[in-house]
């Protein structure tokens, strides 16, 4: 009876841990689908590499964070939805570059920083500011909806400048890439991709929820 007891007290607490590994796993592979999927779709189309690179590629690298963070705020989990959203900005930022940083020396665009990292800089300024006027000033400890409306804008606004950029960049050509998979098998990789990072994104927020409750610590840590 004991030993039943360990049994069910073991799977219960490795199980999360096991499906939230998996799930990154899959959510990695079904990106990875989507974004070549897309690509090579535009390429067919006649789409330059630089406009697919700062719209197509940038939207699809970020789509596993987006879909986690929607499906949490779907489910009523406030905490992994934000937490995730801000915690992929840290990481993108401490982990990508610290370690690229420690592997080899990385040459610095200046034409990229001073556009694209004022841009990143004045955005985490924006949520701070919002997130501190909505606590301290306004005294709900909510983000309102039109806060959201509004940042879909600034994206918007910010994928078309980026557009722009990539256009005048001093070290870019204005160059079609190579469509080496035929139109029926980029749109079942978009299709599946997509398909897969929901269901990824559904089986992490779960087994991040489980993992909270094991270790009794707030979604927003997990995240």
């Amino acid at each position: 009876m004991l030993a039943e007891t360990m049994n069910i007290d073991f799977a219960s607490t490795i199980l999360p841990f096991i499906a939230l590994a998996l799930s990154i796993v899959t959510l990695t592979i079904g990106a990875n689908w989507l974004v070549e999927g897309s690509a090579k779709l535009a390429y067919r189309v006649g789409i330059p590499k630089i406009i697919i690179g700062a719209t197509i590629v940038s939207l699809g690298t970020t789509s596993p964070e987006a879909s986690v963070s929607v499906v949490a705020a779907i489910k009523g989990h406030s905490g992994l939805a934000l937490g995730n959203a801000i915690g992929s900005v840290i990481c993108n930022a401490g982990l990508i570059f610290g370690l690229g940083c420690l592997i080899g020396r990385l040459p610095i665009d200046r034409f990229v920083l001073n556009r694209h990292g004022r841009i990143q800089f004045l955005a985490g300024l924006l949520l701070a500011g919002i997130a501190y006027l909505s606590v301290y000033v306004f005294g709900m400890p909510v983000i309102p909806r039109f806060v959201g409306v509004a940042f879909l804008v600034l994206l918007a606004g910010y994928m078309v400048m980026s557009v722009r950029w990539a256009k005048i960049h001093p070290n870019l050509a204005d160059e079609v890439g190579e469509a080496d998979k035929p139109v029926w098998l980029c749109l079942l990789m978009i299709v599946f991709g997509l398909a897969v990072v929901i269901k990824s994104s559904d089986w992490l927020v779960e087994s991040g929820q489980e993992i909270c409750f094991i270790l009794k610590v707030p979604e927003s840590v997990i995240a």
